[in-house]
């Protein structure tokens, strides 16, 4: 009789523990989103006060939660529209951002003379996640890096073309800038309209049409994920 009523407090216990386990688990899962809202709208002296015992734990998250709200806002923005700024055929590094500019000392220095000698406006116009398109050879010339970078800093959500130099298109890559390959895009749209790049299925859609483009490969969808080849080295 005792050990009967002894297996049924331990299996009760069990039980109990068990419950409270996953319940603090999800707990501790959530909060540091949670904290992460508060701390980013200046609440944290109100969220202390109130989850003094949470506080701690939230903080140590604090960055991976940033990793996983940046990545979250990648994969939702993979169908939002952008404008397109439309260029020619062999647009190269130069006229990208001229040699003369690239010796300061700051990317945010350098993007403001972007593209400044075929259109003086585009680095006061183009607004995150636009698009260039272009024509054939785009990014021949020199390898200066700082051409995809001054693209990307200025928000840039990716580059389509019918073909890219060589090495324009590794730089990108590297750089985390998405370098799209379309033949039939270009010769169908203008400058100013407005149009949605889905990377992942390989489709291009403005102006109620859609135009097939390079589908990247998993791996590379993944590099650009994590901000190009290089801040995927460094993670790994």
């Amino acid at each position: 009789m005792f050990v009967g009523s002894l297996y049924v407090k331990v299996s009760l216990g069990y039980i109990l523990f068990f419950i409270l386990s996953s319940f603090l688990r999800d707990v501790f899962y959530f909060i540091p989103y949670i904290s992460l809202y508060h701390i980013r709208h200046k609440k944290t002296a109100v969220y202390n006060k109130i989850y003094p015992s949470f506080f701690a734990v939230n903080l140590l998250h604090y960055k991976k939660c940033q990793s996983v709200m940046k990545n979250y806002r990648y994969r939702k923005d993979d169908h939002t529209m952008g404008k397109i700024f439309k260029f020619g055929q062999d647009v190269d590094t130069d006229q990208i951002i001229a040699s003369q500019y690239i010796i300061y000392p700051t990317i945010d220095e350098m993007k403001v003379h972007t593209f400044e000698s075929l259109d003086t406006e585009f680095a006061s116009q183009v607004q995150p996640g636009d698009y260039v398109v272009a024509s054939e050879n785009f990014g021949c010339g020199s390898s200066r890096e700082q051409a995809p970078t001054v693209l990307k800093a200025l928000g840039v959500k990716a580059v389509v073309a019918k073909s890219f130099a060589r090495i324009f298109y590794r730089n990108a890559i590297n750089i985390g800038l998405p370098v799209i390959v379309c033949k039939e895009l270009y010769d169908n749209v203008n400058a100013g309209d407005e149009m949605v790049l889905s990377m992942q299925e390989g489709i291009v859609r403005v102006n109620g049409k859609e135009y097939e483009c390079t589908k990247l490969p998993a791996y590379m969808q993944g590099i650009l994920d994590q901000g190009g080849l290089i801040a995927s080295l460094n993670r790994e």
